[in-house]
C-alpha cells in the first residue's frame, strides 16, 4: 500500500493543474516621463572603516564621500555617533551638497525576541 502514498498527492497536482486560472489583477500602473535610477552609497559598505578601532572614517567622511559622483546617499542607523542627534544632524548637514538626497536607511529590528520585556525595551528605541 506504501507504493500508492504518493497517489492523493498527485491527484491534488493534476486538480490544480487543471483548474481555470483566471486570477483577478489590477491594470499596469501608468507612469509619466522616464524612469529615474539614483545611484547611491550605503554605510553599510564602509563598515569595516566606520567600525574600526579607533574608527578609520566617521560617518561625516562617509557622506562625504558619497557626494563624489553619486547623487543620493544611504544611512545606517547604527553607524550613528552616540551624541545627539541635533548635533550631528548641524555637523553633517555641512557636508551634504543640497541635491543629494537620502536614498533609504537600515535599521536593526530585533523585534522578534521571545523575552516580552526585551523585546518592548527594543520596539521603544
Amino acid at each position: 500500500m506504501r507504493e500508492l502514498a504518493w497517489l492523493p498527492r498527485a491527484a491534488g497536482v493534476l486538480a490544480v493543474a487543471a483548474a481555470p486560472h483566471n486570477a483577478a489583477a489590477i491594470e499596469p500602473i501608468v507612469r509619466t516621463g522616464t524612469p529615474k535610477f539614483k545611484f547611491s552609497l550605503a554605510a553599510y559598505s564602509y563598515r569595516d572603516l566606520l567600525n574600526a578601532k579607533p574608527p578609520k572614517l566617521t560617518l561625516e567622511d562617509f557622506l562625504g564621500d558619497s557626494q563624489e559622483g553619486l547623487e543620493s546617499t544611504e544611512l545606517t542607523s547604527y553607524y550613528f555617533p552616540k551624541t545627539s542627534l541635533p548635533s550631528f544632524s548641524a555637523r553633517s548637514s555641512k557636508r551634504v551638497s543640497p541635491g543629494v538626497d537620502i536614498s533609504g536607511t537600515a535599521v536593526g529590528n530585533d523585534f522578534a525576541i521571545r523575552r516580552a520585556r526585551t523585546r518592548q525595551s527594543r520596539c521603544a528605541t
